[in-house]
C-alpha cells in the first residue's frame, strides 16, 4: 500500500483530475492508502488538511495505523511544531515503531525549504548534543551530506567528546556514515552513526559510534 500510494505521488502529483479519482474512491477520505496518497502528491491540498484536523481532534472515525499517521503527522504538522513533535515521538517510540517516522520526515525535509530550516537551526542552537546528532543524520538523510553539514560536524567534535576513542589522534572527524544517507538500508532506523577518524604514522584508523534511539533525549 505504501509503495502503490509513493508510485502515484511521484507520478501524478498535483494532478487535480487524480486527485478527482482517489476523492472518488473514497469520498470520506478515510482509506489509509488514500491518505498515504495524499501525502506523497498533494501535501498542501485542502483535502488532506481536513483529514489532519480530524486527527488532530482525535476523530474515533480516524483509525491509522503507524506508516499512514506518521505520514499525515510530518506532511501537515505547522514547521513551528515540528521538533516538538519529533521529540516526543522519540521519547514514546520503540525501534519498532520509529522507523516509520524516517520517511515522511524526509519527504517533508525536501520539499520544504522552512522545514529544513527548523531543523538546521537545531543542530546550530540545541544544547542536546544527541538532538543535535538526531537532527544532523535526518538532514543527511534528506538532503545529502553537503558542505554545510560536513563544516559543522567537524567543528561540534572536539577530542574531549569522544569518550570512546581509546587512542590519542592529532586530527578527528565527525560525518553521518554515506552508506545509510539513502533509501534502504538507511531509512530502515533512526539510528545515529558517526565515523571518527585518527591520522596517525601508520595511516587511517576508523572508529564507529552508533546511537540507537533509546539514547535519545526529548529534542
Amino acid at each position: 500500500m505504501e509503495e502503490a500510494a509513493d508510485i502515484l505521488g511521484e507520478h501524478f502529483g498535483g494532478d487535480s483530475e487524480t486527485l478527482s479519482l482517489l476523492k472518488a474512491l473514497d469520498p470520506s477520505l478515510r482509506n489509509q492508502g488514500v491518505i498515504l496518497a495524499l501525502c506523497a502528491g498533494w501535501p498542501e491540498s485542502a483535502e488532506l488538511a481536513g483529514v489532519f484536523e480530524a486527527f488532530t481532534k482525535r476523530d474515533r472515525h480516524l483509525a491509522l495505523n503507524y506508516p499512514t499517521m506518521f505520514a499525515l503527522k510530518y506532511t501537515c504538522t505547522p514547521t513551528g511544531d515540528l521538533t516538538k513533535a519529533l521529540g516526543g515521538d522519540l521519547r514514546r517510540g520503540t525501534k519498532f515503531v520509529l522507523p516509520n517516522l524516517v520517511k515522511p520526515l524526509r519527504r517533508r525535509i525536501v520539499r520544504d525549504r522552512s522545514a529544513q530550516a527548523t531543523f538546521e537551526d537545531v543542530i546550530k542552537d540545541s544544547a542536546s548534543p544527541t538532538a543535535k546528532a538526531t537532527t544532523a543524520r535526518l538532514l543527511a538523510i534528506a538532503t545529502g551530506l553537503n558542505e554545510q553539514l560536513r563544516a559543522w560536524s567537524e567543528l561540534e567534535v572536539r577530542p574531549d567528546e569522544l569518550p570512546w576513542t581509546r587512542e590519542p589522534v592529532s586530527e578527528r572527524h565527525a560525518v553521518p556514515r554515506r552508506s545509510q544517507m539513502h533509501s534502504g538500508d538507511g531509512m530502515k532506523s533512526l539510528r545515529v552513526c558517526l565515523f571518527t577518524t585518527s591520522e596517525s604514522a601508520s595511516g587511517h584508523a576508523f572508529q564507529a559510534c552508533s546511537i540507537d534511539h533509546s539514547d535519545i533525549s526529548p529534542l
